[in-house]
């Protein structure tokens, strides 16, 4: 009868086939032969994962369960029908195989994600050793600029200076501060990060702040041949909004906005700044502000438009303009929100509630 079975099943020739047949000729023998081969095969790493089968004439029940405990995959008695042995085998197998493909599957995916994990941490680690580099680098910047501003400053107490010397020593002293300016908000962004920054809003004139941070942009905004348009959406468009925030916070956060949408835009497109006063609700005044040119956001990154060192389509980018710019709207207690749509440019817009007196004593975060 096995000289039947084998002849009319010729399985193909791999470690679990060989375990199936070494099976059956140790089992015919002995039980204690059967159990031995099976102990062995699963024993054995290399063989550990043959599916074997008692084909055998003992009925008891002790027998069965002590092949079974052994890790048999099937126990079956004489006398047998051949052609459902074969069917019996052919799950088994297939079975078998299944599990190693799966084995080597979950083998293959924990390597991968080895690999992502590493790759993570090393991500991570340079961004760390950047911002390091960063901080010094911003530290070491500070030195320079000094002698700048006060040199322009030496400069213009001569009595002897033209009106368009004067007029550009202070472009040059202002331009300095301004940079000083920034780069001290730069370290201010650690902080901000980490929670430790302190946020001291002032009662400030918003179109001031607009209107300074238009002229800081006007130079990059001629060489792009973009038009720079302001606008105030209020009812009474004469009358000056005065709003509590931290002037260089604002200017910093809307310059980097409007140079995001400057480098975007296309010759001979503008970009326009709005802003209005909400104040529909006497104690729970807001500050709106936007931002938006007719370019749009590319959809790869419009759900990652703020996160930190998403970039595209430019050679310098560093992908920090947006996220410092949300990062600052935080700390200010306020919401950054940016769409894009076709037909209607790309929008991004600002909006500050008016904080409490009490919340400004306090370190945000």
């Amino acid at each position: 009868m096995m000289s039947h079975l084998r002849h009319h099943h010729r399985p193909e020739t791999s470690p679990a086939t060989a375990g199936f047949c070494g099976a059956w000729r140790r089992s015919k023998r002995a039980a204690p032969d059967g159990f031995e081969v099976c102990t062995r095969l699963k024993d054995n790493p290399a063989t550990a994962s043959i599916p074997v089968i008692f084909l055998t004439g003992l009925h008891e029940e002790e027998f069965e369960i002590r092949g079974l405990e052994l890790g048999a995959a099937d126990y079956i008695h004489r006398p047998f029908n051949a052609a459902l042995v074969r069917l019996r085998i052919a799950t088994h197998l297939q079975a078998s195989r299944a599990s190693v493909a799966l084995r080597e599957r979950n083998i293959a995916l924990e390597y991968q994600a080895q690999a992502v994990h590493q790759r993570a941490d090393a991500l991570e680690q340079g961004a760390r050793q950047r911002e390091d580099i960063d901080r010094v680098l911003r530290h070491d910047l500070k030195g320079p600029l000094s002698p700048i501003i006060g040199f322009a400053d030496l400069m213009l107490e001569d009595d002897n200076l033209t009106a368009d010397q004067i007029e550009n020593l202070h472009i040059i002293r202002d331009a300095g501060h301004r940079i000083l300016g920034m780069i001290q908000r730069s370290l201010d962004l650690y902080k901000m990060e980490t929670h430790r920054y302190r946020y001291k809003p002032r009662n400030e004139n918003i179109d001031r702040i607009v209107g300074s941070v238009m002229s800081s942009m006007k130079p990059l905004a001629d060489t792009s041949g973009v038009a720079l348009r302001y606008s105030n959406s209020d009812s009474d468009s004469n009358s000056t909004i005065m709003f509590p925030v931290e002037e260089m916070l604002l200017h910093l956060l809307l310059s980097n906005l409007t140079k995001n949408a400057i480098e975007a835009s296309s010759k001979g497109q503008a970009v326009d700044i709005e802003h209005q006063l909400e104040t529909s609700k006497p104690k729970a005044e807001k500050l709106i502000l936007s931002v938006s040119n007719p370019s749009l956001v590319p959809e790869g990154i419009r759900t990652h438009f703020f996160d930190k060192y998403v970039t595209t389509g430019k050679s310098n980018g560093t992908g920090l303009g947006t996220y410092a710019a949300r990062l600052m709207a935080t700390t200010m207690g306020g919401k950054l929100i940016m769409r894009s749509a076709p037909q209607v440019g790309t929008r991004v817009t600002l909006t500050l509630p008016k904080p409490k007196p009490l919340s400004m004593l306090y370190t945000t975060g």
